[in-house]
């Protein structure tokens, strides 16, 4: 697998949240979602309470990140809860609000596709007791397939960074025509890091360059890099009405986890950058946390700086 690494174009600094500024350097390995129906049985207790699932997940892994704000926009009375559950040096990353990625959603009280500011600013309001202790990562933008590279989007993702500016602004794509050659790779990795943007490294399902970004790995700036990991069910990736399970129901093989993935990260690691978050997105029937502490186990032998949840409860 040929690896692309971009040198730092630019050192992000400014207006950033309590804490962001002071963060603990190394490599935080994570799933996508805490709370998924059947992690119950493999891997929480079969009795295990709801609200005792973030507690019990952060004895595990230093970070996790909330998908469930992809559907309705963030709270900030389920922020303070999650900060009182969980551990001082543990950090919750949280996906973006469906409009602000330009898929369909309501609000106030409206249908829209396209974010507000008042959007922006109360999606982080949200996150203020988790942000005022340093404990938020990124916040991911995932922009879907038919989001294609033109001025008009560039603009609109700039607008989001510039709007959101007490928030690390995650983008990964889900369209490969930003990266469809080295040309245009290049002109995505200089916007990404003139407008602040950490990019998302990704490994998915190698489609077509419509639906799916090739695992190249791009480094855009120096507070954070992003992996996100997906699976490879290629039969499932680009289905019309195929259930998120069916789409990330995959497996890792300690080979694949041993001699793709940990390279990618170590390369990134080994650039200058202060935290690498790398989450699972396979987390139907176990497979994202089993894979994530094989994962950890891996990073740990080939003595790179990973964080672990003890270190997380010691911060």
């Amino acid at each position: 697998m040929e690896i692309i690494i971009f040198g730092l174009i630019t050192d992000l600094t400014g207006n950033k949240i309590a804490g962001v500024n002071n963060m603990t350097p190394g490599i935080y390995v994570g799933t996508c979602s805490w709370s998924e129906k059947s992690l119950v049985g493999t891997f929480y207790p079969e009795d295990i309470a709801p609200t005792d699932m973030i507690s019990f997940y952060a004895t595990r892994f230093p970070a996790v990140e909330v998908d469930s704000t992809f559907y309705h926009m963030p709270s900030y009375y389920n922020a303070r809860a999650w900060a009182n559950r969980t551990p001082p040096g543990f950090k919750f990353n949280y996906k973006a609000f469906g409009p602000m990625t330009t898929h369909s959603g309501e609000y106030d009280g409206q249908k829209v596709r396209r974010a507000t500011e008042d959007m922006l600013h109360e999606f982080e309001d949200a996150l203020a007791p988790l942000a005022s202790e340093g404990r938020i990562g990124y916040v991911l933008f995932q922009f879907p397939k038919w989001f294609f590279p033109s001025s008009e989007n560039k603009d609109y993702i700039a607008w989001c960074v510039e709007n959101m500016p007490n928030s690390i602004v995650a983008v990964e794509f889900r369209n490969g025509y930003w990266f469809k050659d080295e040309e245009r790779t290049r002109e995505t990795v200089e916007f990404l890091s003139g407008i602040g943007a950490v990019y998302v490294n990704v490994d998915e399902p190698q489609v077509d360059i419509k639906s799916s970004v090739p695992p190249i790995d791009l480094v855009t700036a120096s507070d954070m890099s992003v992996f996100r990991l997906h699976g490879r069910k290629t039969e499932m990736w680009d289905v019309r009405g195929a259930t998120v399970e069916e789409r990330f129901d995959y497996d890792y093989s300690d080979e694949e986890l041993e001699e793709e993935i940990a390279p990618r990260v170590k390369q990134v690691a080994q650039q200058p950058v202060q935290e690498v978050h790398v989450m699972f997105n396979n987390v139907h029937h176990g497979y994202g946390p089993k894979d994530a502490s094989k994962l950890l186990d891996i990073l740990k032998r080939l003595q790179l700086p990973v964080v672990t949840a003890e270190e997380a409860a010691r911060k």
